[in-house]
């Protein structure tokens, strides 16, 4: 990057700068947070976001300047506890060219899959994870699901008002719980047997 702002010292931030661009063209102006993050090139605001602040991203803004012109650039930045800010900036490549990168790309395999149509690439996708399995055709329908059914009957019912009002519904299904512990919360068995046998 050809320009970077060091990581903050506090809490907050409200940085006050030029770039002075040595090319015509559009830059690159990325921020990496927590918080609240604003970023104003030349008195437009071209980043405005919050994240939380024990999920840091990055946003990123193109900004077309002209070579020699400075312009003013300010970083305001709340971290709402976290003390985790950056800003960095490049200017426009010579040869554009298409580039990946990844914060972990050394720790991953990356597959390239060429089209040039979506078949063709839907078909790249199967070739390197195999054969998917269909599911059985009483299965392609509308499926029905709910957390914290308490009873085999309370998902009986519900399917019956279903049938009633003559809306197809071919699976109805009851997800896990969250984990998360919910005060008064109920736990309770169902028995797939029972199900089947009233479905």
């Amino acid at each position: 990057m050809a320009g970077d702002v060091s990581p903050a010292t506090g809490n907050t931030k409200d940085w006050s700068g030029t770039v002075t661009p040595t090319v015509t063209g559009d830059y690159t102006f990325r921020t990496y947070s927590s918080g609240t993050v604003q970023l104003t090139v030349n008195s437009q605001m071209v980043i405005n976001h919050w994240r939380q602040n024990w999920l840091p991203n990055e946003d990123i803004a193109h900004v077309t300047l002209t070579a020699g012109q400075a312009v003013p650039v300010r970083l305001q930045w709340n971290g709402d506890g976290m003390n985790i800010i950056r800003l960095l900036w490049k200017p426009p490549v010579s040869n554009r060219t298409t580039s990946f990168w990844s914060q972990v790309a050394d720790g991953t395999d990356y597959y390239f899959v060429y089209g040039p149509e979506l078949d063709d690439v839907v078909g790249g996708y199967r070739l390197l994870t195999g054969k998917a399995s269909m599911m059985p055709l009483w299965a392609y329908g509308f499926w029905q699901c709910r957390e914290h059914y308490q009873s085999a009957q309370e998902i009986t019912d519900v399917l019956q008002g279903y049938r009633s009002r003559k809306a197809p519904s071919t699976t109805s299904c009851k997800t896990g719980s969250t984990g998360w512990p919910i005060s008064g919360a109920r736990t309770s068995s169902i028995s797939p047997a029972t199900r089947i046998r009233r479905g």
